[in-house]
């Protein structure tokens, strides 16, 4: 079964496509780079966009937003260390948004390298000095949970969320946090918060799906998978779900088939999955069954 990893990240800034162009020729050159860099950042070519960003600053080394998003682009391809010097440079202790931004890249970057003793001690500093960045509360709580320390986990986490409570990413590992916990009341609390601020994403819908398929709430369970499928139909994994709702809670052998059948129409292929799952249990012994694994290839695999 695929691992759910959405949310779980560090959030990271661009600054999208601005142009500062003036009188100045080196400065229109420099600008002209800068949205290169952007374009080719956005189709992730990142070398072309290193390439452009350091002409750019060729041109003009005041254009700060550059310099973010070289950083951006570093540890993208996972050179850290270029993205340090870059960050130890440009930093200063001036409380402006350009160093509000390198320090949040720096904490990343630690961040990023599997350092988090470093990381949370930058990320610390960054709340301190900005403590209503929801960005900074949440990073510094995923810098705890990767060391396994639970208890600052959630203190962050519940910190993001008083500073922003319409924050995805805050909503999704608190809900995450408390089904982990069998703590069903305040996942599902913060699930439903979750699917009404992040109405787009598949996910959202699917972390609610899964918490009422477990307490047996099976007609709210079917109807946000089916949301689910909505928002992306290629995903095999929804239409499993509902299959296990009509195996489990309503005994619907042909209905169970109708949607293991979709799965397979999306490329699902785990033959493995199908046997080990206690809610198909129903379908040994049944013709049709067989005829479908037949019909995809399916019936020999383990």
């Amino acid at each position: 079964m695929r691992q759910i990893t959405y949310y779980i990240t560090i959030l990271i800034i661009l600054n999208i496509l601005t142009s500062c162009a003036t009188i100045k020729t080196k400065s229109n050159i420099a600008s002209e780079y800068y949205v290169m860099g952007n374009q080719y950042f956005e189709l992730e070519n990142y070398d072309k966009a290193i390439e452009s960003y350091k002409k750019a600053l060729d041109y003009d080394k005041t254009l700060t937003d550059v310099n973010i998003n070289l950083v951006l682009a570093y540890q993208i391809q996972k050179k850290y260390a270029e993205a340090e010097k870059i960050i130890m440079t440009e930093y200063s202790d001036k409380q402006d948004n350009y160093n509000k931004n390198l320090l949040l890249l720096m904490g990343n970057n630690y961040f990023f390298q599997e350092k988090f003793d470093y990381a949370i001690k930058v990320l610390k500093t960054y709340c301190e000095l900005y403590p209503t960045d929801e960005n900074g509360t949440f990073n510094l709580a995923l810098a705890y949970n990767r060391i396994n320390d639970d208890e600052n986990f959630l203190k962050y986490l519940l910190e993001t969320y008083n500073i922003k409570k319409t924050f995805p990413p805050a909503l999704y590992n608190l809900g995450n946090y408390y089904y982990s916990h069998e703590d069903y009341d305040n996942a599902m609390e913060y699930y439903h918060q979750l699917v009404e601020v992040d109405k787009n994403n598949p996910e959202s819908f699917y972390r609610l799906g899964l918490l009422e398929y477990k307490l047996d709430e099976y007609d709210f369970a079917k109807e946000h998978f089916q949301k689910c499928i909505e928002l992306d139909k290629e995903n095999p994994q929804y239409y499993l779900e509902i299959a296990k709702i009509y195996a489990k809670g309503y005994k619907d052998k042909k209905s169970t088939l109708v949607y293991i059948e979709k799965a397979l129409e999306n490329n699902f292929k785990d033959m493995s999955y199908l046997q080990t799952q206690e809610e198909f249990e129903l379908l040994k012994e049944f013709t049709e069954f067989e005829e479908l694994l037949e019909k995809y290839n399916l019936l020999n695999k383990k």
